[in-house]
């Protein structure tokens, strides 16, 4: 029987794994200040481009106005058109265009996620530097429960960016559900020293992980740590009362 091992941490709220009701994490602002920062890019460049007579321009300003305004769909296939027909402008339209993909993916991810998968590879190919991508595959891969290739996902996120907690924290949720309890108390443990908005959350994992490891003494003092960083947090209560109540027998 699985512990109620938090889910890991989503773009617009916590994955079904095994419960809704888990912390938001840093990824969703991550999402909106980066797809903010790509509308006004995309606005200053509309205007601009607006003025200048090129191969390609109409198409141009109409894929990036689908993009402003989250027509997602609408703007993969105009940059998709964009793509055959005027090669020349693949420099121009890479970045916006993978974002536009994961927009879309990250609106079905969901409901279709093996539609989700393939434009995450997609964005992949256009910008393979993109952590948000790579934490993204990782997120839907773990909900197909494709674990070996959502800790690759992963891992390619942290080394693209080693200083965001949630990436830690979901690999060490994939970790802990293939049951390599040591690799998921490595990731909780990361997770933790980057001090992230869900302290206790992470710590609350670490413990459980510390515990079927038949690390008590951690488990116990990271449970009561948890409980000094949020007084409320119920799932740690209980864990905690139970704990302490088989150490009392």
């Amino acid at each position: 029987m699985q512990d109620n091992i938090e889910a890991p941490l989503a773009v617009s709220h916590t994955l079904a794994l095994p419960g809704e009701a888990t912390p938001f994490g840093l990824i969703k602002k991550l999402l909106f200040v980066s797809l903010a920062a790509a509308i006004i890019l995309a606005s200053t460049i509309l205007v601009f481009s607006a003025s200048v007579e090129t191969p390609g321009n109409v198409g141009y300003q109409k894929a990036m106005l689908a993009l402003i305004n989250r027509q997602f769909p609408e703007a993969i296939s105009s940059f998709a058109k964009l793509q055959t027909s005027y090669p020349a402008m693949s420099d121009k339209i890479t970045l916006p265009y993978a974002e536009a993909l994961l927009g879309h993916a990250d609106n079905l991810r969901k409901n279709d996620p093996k539609q989700a998968i393939v434009l995450l590879r997609k964005a992949l190919q256009l910008d393979p530097r993109s952590v948000r991508a790579h934490f993204q595959l990782g997120l839907v891969l773990t909900s197909q429960k494709d674990y070996v290739a959502a800790i690759e996902s992963y891992q390619k996120a942290i080394a693209l960016n080693p200083k965001f907690p949630d990436t830690f924290f979901n690999l060490g949720f994939v970790y802990a559900v293939s049951k390599n309890y040591a690799k998921a108390e490595e990731m909780y443990d990361q997770a933790i020293a980057l001090k992230p908005d869900y302290l206790d959350e992470a710590l609350f994992n670490l413990a459980i992980i510390q515990d079927k490891q038949n690390k008590k003494e951690q488990s116990l003092a990271n449970l009561k740590k948890a409980l000094t960083v949020n007084p409320k947090n119920q799932s740690v209560q209980n864990y905690l009362k139970k704990t302490q109540g088989v150490s009392a027998e």
